[in-house]
Order: C-alpha cells, then sequence, then structure tokens
C-alpha cells in the first residue's frame, strides 16, 4: 500500500483543456504537484483531477490507489475574463478541486496552502533547476538542467564555470508539460569526460551527449545499429520535436533512407508527403 501521494494528473473535457491551452496555464497543474507533492498519505498514490462542463461524479472515489475528482468549471466565465486573470481562475478551481479530495479522504493539507501561496507569489512562472549542479571529472565546470514550464517545457543544459559564471547555455529539448516527462527524459546525468555531458532516459538507453563547446547530439540506438524501425522512429522524433529540437530536415533525411531499407510506415509516409506537395 502506498504511503504517499505523489502524482497529479489532469484530464478534462476537450473544450476546457483547449481554453485552459489557450490561456497558457497548463503549466499550472505540474507546479502544483512539484511544490505540494509527495504528502504522506494512506493509500493513494495518484490524484486524477477532471474540470467538466457537467460533472457525472458526485463525490471523490479511490481505485487501486488512485483517486478521482470531478469538479464543474464555468467555461463562459473563465473566457470572459482578462488574460491577466485567468491564471489565477485556473489555480483557484485546481486548489479546490484538490482541497476537497483531501478533505474527503483526510490528507494533511498544509503543503496544499503552501504551493497555492508560492505559485501566487511566483506570479504564475514556473522555472527551477533540476537536481544539482554536477562537476566535471577535472572539476573546471558544472553542469545543470534548467527547466522551464509553460504550454511547453523548456529544458536547457547550462555549464557553469567554478565562479558561478556561465560558461555556455545550450538548448536541449522541447517536451510536452508534465513532470513525469521530465523525470524521465532527465532520468541521469553523468559526465563521461571533461568536455562531454550524458543525460540518459529512464529506459536506460537512450540519452544526449553534450559537449561544452555547444556539440549536441541525440543517440536512439535503434536507429544508430541502421535499424529502418529505429531510422523511422527517430526521423518522426525529429519532425514532431519530440525528445530533440524540431529538424524537419534531418527527420525527412532519415526517414528516406529507413524506406531506402525497406521499411513500409516510411515509404508511406514518403508516399503521402509526396502526394500533398502535388496539390
Amino acid at each position: 500500500m502506498p504511503k504517499y501521494l505523489r502524482y497529479l494528473a489532469g484530464f478534462h473535457d476537450v473544450e476546457i483543456e483547449q481554453a485552459l491551452g489557450r490561456a497558457g496555464v497548463v503549466h499550472l497543474l505540474p507546479m502544483y504537484e512539484y511544490y505540494c507533492l509527495p504528502l504522506p498519505v494512506e493509500g493513494c498514490a495518484k490524484l486524477i483531477i477532471s474540470f467538466r462542463l457537467q460533472p457525472t461524479q458526485t463525490a471523490p472515489s479511490l481505485v487501486l490507489d488512485i483517486a478521482t475528482i470531478e469538479r464543474p468549471f464555468d467555461l463562459a466565465q473563465f473566457t470572459s475574463l482578462p488574460a491577466a486573470d485567468q491564471p489565477r481562475y485556473a489555480l483557484d478551481a485546481l486548489h479546490s478541486a484538490f482541497t476537497t479530495a483531501g478533505h474527503h479522504f483526510h490528507w494533511p493539507l498544509a503543503r496544499a496552502q503552501e504551493a497555492y501561496d508560492r505559485i501566487v507569489r511566483e506570479k504564475f512562472q514556473f522555472h527551477f533547476v533540476r537536481a544539482k549542479p554536477k562537476a566535471s571529472p577535472d572539476r573546471k565546470l558544472r553542469a545543470q538542467v534548467e527547466v522551464d514550464f509553460a504550454n511547453t517545457v523548456r529544458l536547457t543544459v547550462v555549464f557553469l564555470k567554478p565562479d558561478g559564471e556561465v560558461h555556455l547555455r545550450q538548448p536541449l529539448s522541447l517536451l510536452s508539460p508534465g513532470m513525469g516527462v521530465v523525470n524521465y527524459v532527465l532520468d541521469k546525468l553523468a559526465w563521461i569526460s571533461p568536455t562531454t555531458l550524458q543525460i540518459t532516459h529512464g529506459n536506460g538507453r537512450d540519452y544526449w551527449l553534450c559537449g561544452t563547446d555547444g556539440f549536441l547530439r541525440f543517440i536512439y540506438p535503434r536507429a544508430e545499429r541502421g535499424d529502418p524501425h529505429g531510422l523511422y522512429d527517430l526521423g518522426r522524433m525529429y519532425l514532431a520535436g519530440q525528445y530533440v529540437l524540431r529538424d524537419p530536415a534531418q527527420g525527412r533525411k532519415l526517414i528516406e533512407e529507413a524506406a531506402r531499407k525497406g521499411w513500409p510506415p516510411a515509404r508511406e509516409y514518403l508516399r503521402r508527403t509526396a502526394a500533398d506537395e502535388s496539390l
């Protein structure tokens, strides 16, 4: 039985999800999670908050260590507010849902109020450094990853001199918002030489190599071996900007290589795009 509530998730009606995205406030849930959790509770590891136009659930529920709460969300009122007031409205709705679930399940809620107050204090801006800086083997530099949340998550590798001055800032990736994906892609930071940092994903397989001279490369082992499936997958990542910085030319090149090796989805992708370009 879990002893801590560690995760928050939001599953809302599509119209509400889209409105939150347009308002640029989807980062408030992972921000609240970051400042509030883990929370010492018995028997619940995750809370799902669902904003609905017409809620059907009358009370919070708990099934297999996952709690769920549905709450009404006045979309017309939210969208009529000035843009500067929408973050506070969304935060109030989130905090109300969390504390309602907390009272129902008898959770301690002091940290929830602290999280709410801190988000307001920080003017709804979510920026933090992932873990402590790691010193290079020769102790000449330290490396850290800065995380900036908005509707997307921007990851930046920063190399620091011993006096704290920035040696280099290197954009690393853009991600969909959520603490889970951030924790996954930044699972392990380790120097493999005095000039190269390796950042490994949670699967223990895929990783970035980041050089102190600005060199950056994402290693996807299946593609490195020339596997056509792996080449196609990596190509789609570059096209979409998933895990890697978006690079359509590199994505197309990898998919073309996969097609030459006979991978059917790659050939179908090139066929479709050629047809679209001919219109």
